[in-house]
This record gives structure tokens, sequence and C-alpha cells, in this order.
């Protein structure tokens, strides 16, 4: 009986390995508010979900352009941002979504971080919809 129970504990080993852990005060899902920027009209949300190999972004906003709109997910916040820590997919009709391997939901959550939608490739320096990432409370 004994032999048979660790038999089966020895064959759950690897599956048990390679469950990824996952902290109860890491959020599967942040929403983010995005605000127009430069009189643009495009309001809307972005959603970073975590995936099992980093995380989704998925930006949806008002107002659509026809405009390829670039977007990126930069340091600091919207009142004042630093460079850039990510690039995302470019909008288009008002949609992106981009995953991101490798970062996890920890990594956009410890730092003071925005993502900012430019006004066109050739117009980086207007910014049409910016949203700061939310810190979580230490007991989510």
């Amino acid at each position: 009986m004994n032999l048979c129970r660790f038999t089966l504990a020895a064959a759950a080993l690897p599956f048990l390995v390679t469950i990824p852990h996952v902290s109860a005060q890491t959020p599967l899902t942040v929403d983010v508010t995005m605000h127009a920027q430069s009189g643009s009209g495009q309001t809307g949300t972005a959603t970073i979900t975590r995936t099992t190999d980093g995380v989704e972004v998925v930006i949806s906003l008002a107002s659509p352009t026809t405009t390829r709109e670039p977007a990126h997910i930069h340091f600091g916040v919207c009142s004042d941002l630093g460079g850039v820590q990510n690039a995302l997919a470019d909008v288009v009709n008002g949609t992106s979504v981009t995953a991101l391997r490798g970062v996890t939901m920890s990594d956009l959550l410890s730092a003071p971080l925005a993502i900012n939608v430019h006004k066109s490739a050739g117009d980086l320096g207007t910014s049409v919809s910016c949203g700061d990432i939310p810190n979580p409370a230490p007991d989510r």
C-alpha cells in the first residue's frame, strides 16, 4: 500500500513541478483607464491579463482613427512619462492586442508605469491616449 502511494506521488511530481506559482497578491487581470490626450477624444480601457508565458495587453479606444497609432508601456506616469519599457502593437481602428512573453504581472505592477498611445509613427511627441497602470494594494 505504501509503495502504491509513493509510486503515485512520484508519477505526479513532473506535473507539480511545471505548475507555475500564482501569488494571491498578484492579480490575474488589471484594468487601466485610458484618458484622451491632446483633444483626441480617445478614451477607453487597456486590460492586462496574466497568461501562462507572460501577459497580454488589450487596448480599446473610442473615436478610432484610420492612422496606425504606436503604443508603448512607459516608465513613469502619464503626467511625467519616461522612456519606453515595452513596445505594444499599434492601435488600429481603436484596438491593439499584444502578447508580451516573459513579462510578468509583477514586472508591470512593481514600479510606476503608464500605457501611452501616440498620434502616429511620424508624430511620437503627441499623445492621444494615456493611462497609468494602477499598483494594487498589498492585500490584493
